[in-house]
């Protein structure tokens, strides 16, 4: 007979979780109590085990998403029981298979120059062009030792890779990466947000002449070795 396991509350107030890691796969014989999904809340990432024997039938849930207590994640069941309509995915429409069959061909991005002001005036003072070097650091920004390198031993870009360029400072959005926050990472966001709006933040700084503390502590620590401590 076919059960459905739905997120429990693991903890007082919780409302939500993310599906961290599967321990199961769809088609896996699973005994009560082993080990059947990894979650995430705002509190806890806890292991949940199987409440239910039987075989996995159908995982409701991905890995990264977000599901609220209460929801279903997972049908366990007989080998080979038909899982209900209403738990399989729909099938795609056909304007949605239209769409599939041809996808529209992505147009080329233009290259950018990723570096900063002193890397590009290094740049012109060696006589190297930016758009032909090779960035190896972080999202393909060009260092002093890239310039430097090609100044030296120039490594040519295939024709197909070059692309008119436009050396401007790179904006805020293709500098900053954004993931999704959820659980643990979320509730401490929310508070240190809470914290830096709402409290008075300043910084004290203090010089203290500590010589004759040091000296303390170190007849202290010749006393301690002496008593094994």
């Amino acid at each position: 007979m076919k059960k459905e396991f739905l997120l429990p509350d693991i903890g007082e107030g919780l409302i939500e979780g993310e599906i961290v890691k599967w321990f199961v796969k769809e088609g896996q014989e699973v005994k009560e109590n082993d080990p059947l999904v990894e979650v995430l809340t705002e509190k806890v990432n806890v292991e949940i085990p199987s409440p239910y024997t039987g075989t996995v039938l159908k995982i409701l849930a991905e890995e990264g998403q977000v599901v609220n207590v209460g929801d279903p994640i997972v049908v366990v069941g007989e080998k080979g029981e038909a899982v209900p309509e209403v738990e399989a995915e729909a099938a795609p429409s056909e304007e949605a298979e239209e769409v599939r069959e041809a996808p529209p061909e992505p147009a080329r991005p233009e290259r950018k120059v990723l570096a900063t002001p002193a890397v590009r005036r290094l740049a012109r003072e060696l006589g190297v062009d930016l758009s032909r070097v090779r960035g190896t650091e972080a999202r393909g920004r060009i260092s002093a030792a890239d310039v430097e390198k090609h100044a030296e031993v120039p490594e040519v870009i295939p024709a197909e890779e070059v692309a008119p360029v436009e050396e401007a400072v790179p904006s805020k959005e293709e500098l900053v990466e954004k993931v999704p926050i959820h659980g643990v990472l979320r509730t401490i966001s929310e508070r240190m947000h809470r914290s830096k709006t709402t409290a008075a933040h300043f910084t004290y700084v203090e010089e203290v002449d500590v010589t004759e503390l040091v000296a303390l502590r170190e007849r202290a620590r010749t006393w301690a070795d002496e008593k094994g401590v």
